[in-house]
């Protein structure tokens, strides 16, 4: 059986990376999206099935406020591509919803696996392999 590794990495350091929420203002985000995030999980509004997309609209507002109350065990998807080849263009491959209550909840890590260079993901997320 093939073991996939997960690594903790800073939930900062993604979204430092991440171009879905470079678009966006962190003031912004925070002042908008967790004062609805918080009402959906005041009001008990939540919605526990996966959404496709990120469009930050009703469906995908539910699942992150239901995400942020009950937790998840899957880990996010991250492809770092492989330096000098074309690469992805979305940092996060699966896991939109799930970093985006890490991000709600102010956690300091995230576990993830990756595709693309180990060497690259390693230097991108200053992972110490021993």
């Amino acid at each position: 059986m093939y073991k996939v590794n997960t690594y903790k990495v800073k939930v900062s350091k993604i979204a430092e990376l991440c171009p879905l929420f470079n678009e966006y203002d962190d003031d912004l985000y925070k002042k908008i999206i967790k004062s609805e995030i918080q009402e959906r999980i005041e009001s008990g509004d939540l919605n526990s099935e996966p959404c496709t997309g990120f469009y930050l609209n009703y469906d995908d507002v539910g699942r992150i406020a239901y995400l942020a109350k009950n937790g998840w065990s899957d880990p996010i998807v991250l492809d770092v591509g492989i330096p000098g080849l074309h690469g992805s263009t979305d940092l996060i491959w699966d896991g939109h919803h799930r970093f985006a209550a890490a991000v709600f909840l102010e956690l300091k890590e995230i576990a993830v696996t990756f595709s693309g260079d180990i060497d690259y993901f390693n230097k991108l997320f200053n992972i110490n392999e021993n």
